[in-house]
């Protein structure tokens, strides 16, 4: 700001920023916002339940924040529902024929690891909640184990792999929709929240 020349050191790194945050509410109820999923996003969401056990702010329920997560990884979001579920199935994928894609996960199921939330769930959705994020939301709501709050979600339930054809090019394709418990589809039309929340003006 003096205009005076000064060296300045940089050094080039990897920056990880956490995607899942956390937090204690009111009335003792624990809040995780998942911003994205990513590679690691389950190693972030166990240390965030963790550290709200440890505050004792799970027994009366957890707030699952997910307005504005356009997905990632749907494997990371399969393994999310199975942090609050101990049974049941977690997602199915199938091809353009109904059938199973070549190098694609057919079938991800639940386990009872012991470590799993337990307590209510509500999970809050907006427009902008799609893929990944849907996965959470839809499985844990068809599962039995969450409530959702917010707005219809994009409804994107569609899988895509990338696929090199050479050094410089590669081609991004759909290859299969994944299918939630109950076959229930999330492009047909997103997931409809329980309680609907919507933008009101008065003149």
């Amino acid at each position: 700001r003096d205009g005076r020349e000064r060296d300045i050191q940089l050094i080039r790194a990897r920056v990880l920023v956490p995607n899942v945050s956390h937090a204690v509410l009111n009335g003792n109820v624990g809040y995780l916002k998942i911003d994205h999923f990513s590679q690691k996003t389950l190693v972030h969401l166990r240390k965030s339940i963790d550290a709200l056990i440890d505050e004792e702010a799970v027994e009366q329920g957890v707030v699952v924040d997910l307005r504005g997560n356009t997905g990632g990884s749907m494997k990371e979001a399969a393994r999310a529902v199975d942090q609050f579920v101990t049974e049941g199935l977690l997602l199915r994928t199938a091809g353009a024929d109904g059938g199973r894609v070549f190098n694609l996960q057919e079938r991800m199921e639940a386990g009872d690891d012991g470590d799993e939330v337990l307590g209510p769930v509500i999970v809050l959705v907006d427009e902008r909640t799609a893929s990944g994020a849907e996965i959470l939301a839809g499985g844990l709501l068809q599962l039995g184990r969450a409530a959702l709050i917010g707005r219809v979600t994009y409804g994107k339930g569609t899988v895509q792999k990338i696929y090199t054809l050479d050094p410089e090019t590669r081609l991004k394709l759909t290859v299969a929709e994944y299918i939630l418990d109950g076959d229930l589809k999330i492009r047909e039309g997103g997931l409809v929240p329980d309680i609907s929340i919507a933008d009101v003006q008065l003149s």
